[in-house]
């Protein structure tokens, strides 16, 4: 979802965009109709993309779009950022990409995000009746 959501804003577009049966109106409003699209394309890839930067910071964002949508591999990656060359950097990049992704799933894909898993100790006392609970009717 992401990779698709950083391909959205930097303008890939599926299909064809000439050879129209229509006339210059047809033309014209498809025009309008294609930048009314773009437009509401790059709100939207704002706002998720703001909801990234939430959860795993701007040089995070920064990261996983280099490699998802702009086509650098980890070694490459690792070179280019100077982590050096050879399996050793390529591998850092990969665990540092994996390690990304599962932060997005947690912040992204839980009803309360991160902070809000707690596990409680000991269960919660059940009510029977009313307002009597376990401890009350032993």
């Amino acid at each position: 979802m992401v990779q698709a959501v950083f391909e959205r804003g930097s303008g890939a577009r599926l299909g064809s965009g000439g050879w129209s049966q229509g006339g210059s109106r047809d033309q014209t409003i498809a025009h309008e109709l294609a930048i009314i699209y773009a437009l509401d394309d790059a709100e939207r890839v704002r706002k998720f993309t703001a909801r990234l930067q939430e959860a795993i910071g701007g040089v995070g964002v920064r990261f996983l779009r280099a490699i998802l949508a702009e086509g650098h591999s980890f070694a490459a990656y690792a070179a280019r950022t100077g982590k050096g060359s050879g399996d050793r950097a390529a591998t850092d990049v990969a665990k540092r990409f994996r390690w990304l992704l599962e932060a997005l799933t947690e912040a992204q894909h839980t009803a309360t995000g991160a902070t809000g898993q707690a596990i409680r100790a000991t269960p919660q006392p059940r009510q029977v009746g009313r307002n009597a609970t376990l401890d009350t009717l032993s």
